[in-house]
């Protein structure tokens, strides 16, 4: 029954794609919200046998994925990413159901996939264990999101939750308090 769900998700969310990109619209969000509508497991599925790196943190996370993106595609790698900054479960999920094809040229070609994450503070928390990242980078926990968390702790027990979910490697900003 899952693989059915799943199967289904996946052809409704490239379905949506399709149809914004005819509009002229971005598809960064909207397939994964539905993908995630008819199989709320979808990222955990999608992610299952991944190599996938995850970041986080208050600033520099579309920075960070751009230029871990560019190292590994420089190493020969085929790179799954949601860099527009999509980076709450819906566009997680858009740029996982986008890989598949990702995967399947490199597979083709003999290169290996990395899956290069980024992912909001708040959502960290709920996405970490579904994606079971080999590795986690935090980038650094800064006040200017107080209008959107509250308190830089309440930030901090996010992105703790997250990290308590998977066993990965954790990359920490050494510079940040």
């Amino acid at each position: 029954m899952a693989n059915v769900r799943a199967g289904a998700a996946i052809f409704s969310a490239r379905t949506v794609t399709a149809l914004l990109r005819l509009m002229g619209r971005g598809a960064t969000t909207l397939p994964g919200r539905v993908a995630i509508k008819i199989c709320p497991d979808i990222i955990s599925v999608l992610a299952r046998d991944q190599q996938i790196i995850t970041i986080t943190g208050t600033n520099g996370k579309t920075t960070t994925t751009h230029m871990v993106t560019g190292i590994l595609e420089t190493l020969g790698y085929a790179v799954v990413t949601n860099v527009s900054g999509a980076n709450l479960a819906t566009g997680i999920a858009t740029a996982l159901i986008g890989g598949i094809r990702v995967r399947r040229r490199a597979e083709k070609a003999g290169k290996k996939t990395v899956c290069v994450i980024e992912a909001d503070e708040a959502a960290f928390s709920k996405v970490c264990g579904p994606l079971a990242p080999r590795i986690c980078v935090v980038t650094n926990l800064f006040r200017d999101q107080l209008d959107r968390y509250g308190e830089l702790v309440h930030t901090q027990n996010f992105i703790a939750k997250g990290l308590d979910a998977c066993d990965a490697r954790i990359l920490l900003n050494a510079d940040d308090s």
